[in-house]
């Protein structure tokens, strides 16, 4: 058996469950692994905001070893009917966060509750619904209200 410890942000603490099983790879290598999550710290590390998680490997095929890097993939909860929007069309403001949708030939402003992020996509969790055209390009010089002409791309 191999021990692997890697470290979460603090965001998915409550999601991650001891007994959790977990997949993941190592370097030079396409084979999948899983691992059994038996130890979750008690506490987020305050100068990193990351909670360190502990989990236990079979390494019957004697080809994991002490020491290696590995990409944990972490299951998290399911949303269904998500909406993921692109980045680009995020415009952070004091309150949080607000995006432009075509209302009508005019930019609606509408304030929405963002959650996790990639690269290239966030995920929505309030404020837009499903066929709302987002204003992808242009918003920073957007004004609620204000006349547009969609184009789609």
């Amino acid at each position: 058996k191999l021990k692997i410890t890697f470290s979460i942000p603090e965001k998915y603490a409550a999601e991650v469950k001891s007994g959790s099983i977990i997949d993941f790879k190592v370097s030079g290598s396409d084979k999948t692994y899983n691992a059994k999550i038996y130890a979750i710290e008690p506490e987020v590390a305050v100068a990193t905001r990351t909670l360190q998680i502990r989990a236990l490997a079979d390494n019957n095929d004697g080809k994991l070893f002490p020491g290696t890097f590995a990409d944990v993939k972490l299951p998290l909860n399911i949303i269904k009917d998500a909406i993921v929007v692109p980045s680009q069309a995020i415009i952070p403001i004091q309150d949080g966060k607000k995006v432009f949708i075509a209302n009508n030939g005019q930019a609606k402003e509408v304030m929405v509750d963002a959650t996790t992020r990639t690269d290239s996509s966030i995920l929505i969790l309030s404020g837009l619904k499903p066929g709302d055209t987002l204003i992808t390009s242009g918003v920073m010089s957007l004004k609620d209200e204000a006349p547009i002409k969609v184009k789609v791309k």
